[in-house]
């Protein structure tokens, strides 16, 4: 016999002080509802209800067993009325953390986009470069730059990050422009201190198989990427940059790139999140917008645009 029919019979029963009123709110038959109570005494071996001809008085140990009822029974109504408030549309608050190139060349022009589709969710972002615990902190999405290295999370492939190298008009006039990537080791550069998603550790040439050297004339490190590009624009020396994220820069003839026949392979950007038994709704509109937002982005699309990621200056 179902245990929650009759414990939701009984708590009924107990509610109205009647069987047949009891058995009016349930929609059975008075007889099978007096069946479905003694069966639960018989399973639990004691009398929940001491019933007469004029009354119905709960024992003591039907009191105490009323009281866990009550309380399971609302639990479980209240999960089912949220999960069918997620099921229509997601709402509450979802903890996005995102670097800073993702942050600001997709979140921050996009998410009003976001919030007309699912207007019932707010977004709470943190921008950071590190790693994120997102059991401990809390965290719905993370959004990564880089090959994942959390086996514990679920990683979902969402875009990649064209990147190339930059420096200022007036530090090649004073310095001159590389015309191959081992030049890089005569110039200063504005070097990238990478965490754990190793968004600079690796560089390397994508042309005729010529390895770039690590650079070598750095005054500057950072772990800011908005840093990185301040110091690019002072003149400090040549720095690899997200593509999307100096593009109105180079427009505006504040940066300039250099080197474009050797661009680095692309970075991936990947959204990771806690392997649950299914991912909340509302963390998977959340990505499903993510990968259909940067499909349209020339430079942050999974497969490569034909056209021209950047026009030199």
């Amino acid at each position: 016999m179902d245990k929650f029919l009759s414990m939701r019979a009984f708590t009924r029963i107990v509610d109205h002080g009647s069987f047949s009123v009891a058995a009016g709110t349930l929609d059975i038959p008075k007889a099978t509802l007096t069946r479905m109570i003694q069966h639960l005494e018989g399973e639990l071996g004691t009398k929940l209800l001491h019933r007469s001809t004029r009354r119905i008085d709960v024992t003591s140990a039907g009191a105490s067993y009323y009281t866990r009822c009550a309380k399971i029974l609302a639990d479980v109504e209240d999960a089912e009325r949220s999960v069918a408030r997620e099921g229509l549309a997601p709402s509450g608050t979802l903890r996005v953390v995102a670097t800073a190139a993702i942050a600001k060349t997709l979140l921050v022009k996009r998410l009003r986009e976001f919030f007309q589709k699912y207007p019932d969710l707010k977004v709470e972002l943190s921008v950071s470069e590190r790693h994120v615990d997102l059991r401990r902190e809390g965290v719905d999405v993370m959004l990564r730059v880089g090959e994942p290295h959390d086996d514990t999370l679920v990683a979902k492939p969402v875009g990649r990050l064209e990147t190339g190298y930059f420096a200022s008009p007036d530090y090649l006039d004073r310095f001159g422009e590389p015309c191959a990537p081992h030049e890089l080791s005569y110039h200063l550069t504005i070097n990238y201190i990478a965490h754990r998603s190793d968004f600079m550790s690796k560089r390397r040439a994508a042309s005729e198989g010529q390895e770039a050297d690590q650079f070598q004339g750095s005054a500057v490190a950072t772990d800011s990427l908005d840093v990185q590009v301040a110091f690019a624009l002072e003149g400090y020396g040549i720095a690899r940059l997200p593509l999307a994220l100096v593009e109105p820069l180079v427009e505006e003839n504040k940066l300039r790139r250099i080197l474009q026949g050797w661009d680095e392979e692309a970075l991936p950007l990947t959204a990771m999140y806690l392997p649950q038994g299914h991912i909340p709704p509302k963390a998977r509109v959340f990505v499903d917008w993510c990968s259909e937002v940067l499909a349209e982005h020339r430079t942050l699309a999974l497969r490569r645009h034909t056209d021209n990621l950047l026009a030199a200056a």
